[in-house]
């Protein structure tokens, strides 16, 4: 019975042990986890000259840069076995949660102008929906664009439909034209948009077929703040 009970004590004694040694294990790669997103995080503020007021601030920061870096590490492992063909890091917005991000940047606004087909169709035109191909790769035709930062002027409006009209312009010309936000950004708030608090894509749509065009970016640079140029705006 000595014998029997000394045997369990021992099986008993071994399994604790190797339980001890799975929670050290894990607790190790979760010190070693956080110590990299911490270092991560410091390389980006220093790469990217963020600083922040308050203490609370980059605490609030951090957790968000926190939640994107593990995002980016399960991305990458992937990548490692071959599961994605691309790998991630940490960009300028890496500290931004999803709801901050769209709140600061995606500020469009819903349009003035009457909400019918009808109306529409007199801004865009029809489109032609015959012979669409099932699938589009613009590169392969040399269509490639430099990236843009529309840094802290909520201009994604201005930047869609300026780049909308440069890919058509490419299509016709073979040309890549690159075209004026910073127009759009001044000059379309007599159509309903705000300039750097946001705007509509149909508003937008509708002042550059009341002003006949939209001028060159190197005419007319982007400088992320509304009413920048000299350049008179009509009404």
């Amino acid at each position: 019975m000595k014998s029997k009970a000394m045997w369990k004590l021992i099986f008993f004694g071994c399994l604790c042990g190797l339980n001890c040694q799975i929670v050290t294990s894990n607790l190790s790669e979760g010190n070693s986890s956080s110590a990299n997103c911490k270092s991560e995080f410091e390389k980006f503020k220093n790469n990217n000259n963020r600083k922040y007021l308050r203490t609370y601030d980059e605490m609030r920061s951090y957790k968000a840069f926190e939640e994107n870096f593990k995002v980016i590490e399960e991305h990458n492992q992937n990548y490692k076995e071959g599961q994605t063909s691309f790998r991630l890091k940490p960009n300028i917005f890496a500290d931004m949660s999803t709801d901050g991000y769209l709140k600061g940047f995606l500020r469009l606004l819903k349009s003035n102008i009457e909400d019918s087909a009808d109306n529409m169709a007199e801004i865009v035109g029809s489109p032609l929906m015959a012979n669409v191909p099932e699938s589009l790769d613009w590169r392969s035709k040399g269509f490639i664009t430099p990236p843009y930062n529309q840094l802290s002027c909520g201009s994604c409006y201005a930047f869609s439909i300026a780049e909308s009209i440069m890919g058509q312009v490419f299509k016709r010309t073979g040309k890549i034209l690159s075209l004026s936000k910073q127009q759009i950004v001044d000059c379309s708030v007599s159509h309903g948009n705000q300039g750097c608090v946001g705007g509509s894509l149909r508003n937008t749509l509708s002042y550059l077929q009341s002003t006949g065009g939209i001028m060159r970016d190197q005419d007319y640079p982007y400088v992320a703040r509304a009413n920048a140029s000299s350049y008179p705006i009509y009404p």
